[in-house]
């Protein structure tokens, strides 16, 4: 008998150690612990497998499948084994995931109730990129519920592929897997069914995200009066208040129609309006927040996937056997398999000549497609990290944007911020004229191997409109801070020849960034003299807009580094910083500003 594993047990295979923290869930077939690699100190997740479900032939069949295929697809939007081995200390099976430190979504709605809807198409594209790499492997998932969905450092992942498969032409499925209030009809019902299935699925796990609940009625009601319900597809969209866009609403219908043929196929996803709406990108560029890369989605490449094998996903079907096991939540539901006749069947030297012949075409055919795959995933990673350059150059920006509004919260302390917000405002103008002429002149300044074809993209017109309607917006503003800075010179009358000069047009002469430095420094002085031990709403805000300027003066250094960069989040760990770390990070701003 398997023993239960504690706190502080350690693990060992032949080139790791990983030292038991806790337990964080416990299932039919063993324990999840977190637990830490002693060489490397990277906390990884650890699933116990006990040994005596293993007796059984095709729960064996069903664990090795899962890790074959968790091997075999690389996603960073699906949970990775790290290594599985047998303790031999222990007698025991071990298998080493990556730890998702945020939970799963069924955890995220017990505490938030529900996503709004942007995140939740947001969590939706990022777990059609990880289907898409099951699909170039024919591979489905088969069991998608909100378990099964867990968060990580920002992205979304799809994990536990206990019932997953891999479908080739001699392959056909004869079990029925999965979940029953995720379960696509065709599956419940016995019938054919393919990749569609896990549509169905997906669709209900993305209404759940949005109104927090399933969109049918499942307590108090038998399974085949649940599935009467989703035929009627009488699903409620102001459920609990919450309303959400009609791309969305059907979007949602096409995903979860009961007929799988009427079902939104892997190409027509991408081509809906609910995830072609352009919502990510802000119209309003003064506003406060950063924008954040959506990095995972690259419409046009997923699109010429499915294109490309699109009439080969159709031509596979599983073949859904009944299965007494079939309606329990959860389960596995195993059908043995019927022995195959042993004797040989006699086969004449000129079909097995003909049979070898189809065998190497067939090869060949399968070596074009895996070049044409790898061609595809190679563009699509040098589109992605090109996309995700282009915006962290564009968030660069927006730190002056955030001083601008910043100053808007100084305006009880009595200060001159006229002069900087102008000098700020012509700085932005000019950093954005740059960025948008870099885009419209088509100039590979991250050196894409792929640039060519990324400049056609609609992703590229995108980035050129968004600098335009920055610059516009930026410009609606110049002329009341400029007429503000006017107001202040003149009330203090200074008669500074060079500042003076900077008014006459929006234009950035070449002493314009020295000056500019000049005055923010002076500024920031100013400002630290003001910065007292109170704990007040204002204080804070003071604090946050010294540091801002810190970052101005060593723009250079964000926009040349670090490309991954969590711009928004470092806006929120500045924004909290506690009142008593704040004269330490105030000296460390102002190192930053006099170096």
């Amino acid at each position: 008998m398997d023993m239960i594993l504690f706190p502080d047990t350690l693990l060992r295979s032949n080139d790791n150690t990983y030292k038991i923290i806790k337990t964080i869930g416990k299932g039919q077939f063993g324990v999840v612990y977190l637990a830490i690699n002693q060489k490397s100190q990277q906390q990884v997740a650890v699933k116990q497998i006990f040994n005596k479900p293993l007796e059984n032939i095709k729960v064996k069949e069903l664990l090795n499948q899962e890790l074959s295929i968790q091997k075999l697809i690389k996603s960073k939007h699906t949970v990775q084994i790290i290594e599985s081995f047998f303790d031999q200390v222990l007698k025991t099976n071990i298998v080493i995931q990556e730890y998702c430190d945020g939970g799963d979504l069924d955890q995220y709605i017990i505490r938030y109730k529900y996503l709004p809807e942007a995140q939740a198409i947001s969590c939706l594209k990022q777990l059609l990129q990880a289907f898409k790499e099951l699909h170039a492997y024919n591979c489905m998932h088969r069991d998608i519920k909100p378990n099964n969905i867990l968060f990580s450092q920002g992205l979304v992942k799809l994990g536990d592929f206990g019932f997953a498969k891999q479908l080739d032409e001699q392959n056909i499925a004869k079990t029925s897997l999965g979940t029953t209030i995720t379960m696509a009809p065709e599956v419940f019902n016995q019938e054919e069914y393919s990749f569609e299935a896990d549509m169905f699925s997906l669709g209900i796990v993305f209404y759940f995200m949005i109104f927090g609940k399933y969109p049918y009625q499942y307590q108090n009601v038998n399974p085949h009066q649940y599935f009467n319900l989703v035929k009627a597809q009488n699903i409620n969209f102001s459920l609990n208040g919450i309303t959400v866009s009609q791309s969305t609403q059907d979007l949602i219908k096409q995903m979860t129609a009961y007929d799988r043929k009427k079902r939104i196929t892997w190409l027509q996803i991408y081509q809906h309006p609910a995830l072609q709406e352009q919502s990510r990108f802000p119209r309003e560029v003064m506003k406060y927040d950063m924008l954040q890369t959506d990095k995972v989605f690259n419409r046009a490449i997923n699109e010429e996937f499915y294109q490309v094998n699109g009439v080969a996903f159709q031509q596979k079907i599983f073949k859904n056997q009944n299965d007494a096991f079939a309606h329990k939540l959860s389960e596995i539901k195993i059908n043995i398999l019927d022995n195959c006749s042993n004797q040989q069947q006699q086969v004449d030297q000129q079909q097995i000549q003909k049979d070898k012949e189809n065998k190497m075409v067939q090869q060949q055919k399968e070596q074009e497609e895996k070049k044409k795959l790898l061609l595809m995933q190679q563009k699509s990673d040098d589109f992605e990290l090109g996309l995700q350059k282009y915006f962290h150059k564009r968030n660069t920006n927006c730190i002056l944007i955030q001083m601008l509004n910043s100053i808007r919260n100084l305006k009880g302390f009595k200060i001159n911020y006229q002069i900087p917000a102008f000098l700020t405002c012509k700085k932005l103008i000019k950093l954005i004229k740059e960025y948008r002429q870099i885009l419209i002149d088509k100039d590979n300044i991250f050196g894409m191997v792929f640039f060519q074809d990324f400049v056609k993209q609609k992703q590229y017109q995108d980035l050129i409109e968004m600098s335009n309607t920055d610059l516009e917006k930026v410009r609606q503003e110049y002329p009341q801070i400029l007429k503000e800075c006017k107001d202040s010179i003149k009330k203090l009358r200074m008669n500074n020849a060079q500042l003076l000069s900077h008014l006459e047009s929006e234009e950035c002469n070449n002493v314009f960034d020295n000056q500019y430095k000049e005055c923010l420094t002076n500024y920031s002085i100013s400002l630290r003299e003001l910065k007292t031990q109170e704990q007040t709403p204002e204080q804070r805000n003071l604090f946050h807009h010294i540091v801002l300027i810190s970052d101005i003066v060593g723009i250079d250094t964000f926009e040349k580094n670090n490309f991954n960069f969590d711009f928004e989040t470092y806006k929120k760990e500045v924004y909290q910083t506690p009142f008593n770390q704040m004269d330490t990070k105030l000296d460390e701003a102002c190192m930053r500003i006099f170096s």
